[in-house]
């Protein structure tokens, strides 16, 4: 895990008013400094801690592995030397918002060409 991880992580926590002490404690971390190193990508969160981590800021852990998943596309896009296309959702976004899209977006890689029209045509209505 990287930046966008921790900075993922430090939104959150600042917004729930909590300290780097804080979340250290509540995850059973034995400093703030742990924290601090997740936060700036040096350190990796514990896999064992991201279901506590998600409770503790408010969110879904699937929201973590979201933000890890895109990271780590991102990373692999990077040594292969070609461009990432996802769609990524923030914290505001329930765990419903996720599976539509999700959804959407299996139906359109699987459609046939007719079928991805009627759905280009479908989206492009609502957008409009």
């Amino acid at each position: 895990m990287g930046k966008h991880v921790g900075s993922f992580i430090k939104q959150l926590r600042e917004k729930k008013g909590l300290s780097q002490a804080d979340v250290a404690r509540l995850l059973s971390l034995k400093t703030a400094q742990s924290i601090s190193n997740i936060e700036r990508g040096v350190s990796p969160l514990p896999r064992a801690k991201i279901k506590k981590l998600a409770d503790i800021l408010g969110i879904r852990k699937g929201e973590i592995v979201n933000v890890v998943m895109r990271e780590m596309q991102e990373r692999v896009s990077k040594a292969a030397g070609v461009q990432a296309r996802s769609i990524v959702l923030g914290p505001e976004h329930s765990q419903e918002d996720f599976s539509l899209l999700s959804s959407l977006a299996d139906r359109f890689r699987e459609a046939k060409t007719n079928e991805r029209s009627q759905l280009k045509k479908a989206v492009r209505k609502l957008l409009d």
